[in-house]
């Protein structure tokens, strides 16, 4: 274990802790090209109850991100669900609370791929083609809350054209029922809870 990874197992033991994301955003202002689906994929929205059926375990989990206030939307391999990403808007985007929403806005609440189907680009593709959609759907900006150094997501989200809009960090101490929170947007400057990004 690396001494940093001693120090933060110590802290956690005291009732300290702390959980940092990077905040990605895509304007959706204007219609973006449409990447062509490879051969023996297509895209469809789906329900929780639709992907609580699936076969694959890492799907199946998923299930409870839908319903009301949500959009899934999965690339298929004949009936299989191989890629799914999950959106939320309305009063469950409200419930998120990570960061500053305007009415238009949605956020990508989970995105995932079967472990036999990754590496081949269907994460992007699907952060891509869902964004048109939603665009289509009269949304006019994406988010998305992603761990700090989770490379692989945040090099998925740069692909699909999404930039850094900013920083959360929360703090927990034992002395307080309550983390601590900051917001950050891109420049630094701190975005007050609740309000627009």
């Amino acid at each position: 274990m690396s001494v940093a990874g001693a120090l933060l197992g110590r802290a956690r033991k005291a009732g300290f802790d702390y959980r940092c994301f990077r905040v990605m955003r895509l304007a959706l202002d204007r219609a973006s090209p449409v990447p062509a689906l490879p051969d023996g994929l297509r895209l469809a929205e789906v329900d929780e109850r639709t992907v609580a059926e699936s076969g694959d375990e890492e799907i199946r989990e998923s299930a409870w991100y839908g319903g009301r206030d949500a959009s899934g939307y999965a690339l298929l391999r004949t009936s299989r669900i191989v890629c799914l990403q999950w959106l939320w808007f309305g009063e469950r985007l409200r419930r998120a609370g990570f960061w500053r929403f305007a009415d238009g806005d949605a956020v990508s609440m989970h995105l995932v791929t079967v472990p036999d189907e990754r590496g081949r680009g269907h994460a992007t593709l699907i952060k891509r083609l869902t964004a048109e959609r939603m665009r289509e759907r009269g949304f006019a900006a994406l988010y998305s809350r992603i761990w700090w150094t989770n490379a692989p997501s945040l090099r998925v989200s740069e692909k699909a054209g999404w930039q850094r809009a900013g920083t959360t960090l929360s703090v927990v101490t034992p002395w307080r029922e309550a983390p601590f929170e900051w917001r950050f947007a891109r420049r630094g400057r701190p975005v007050a809870p609740g309000g627009g990004a």
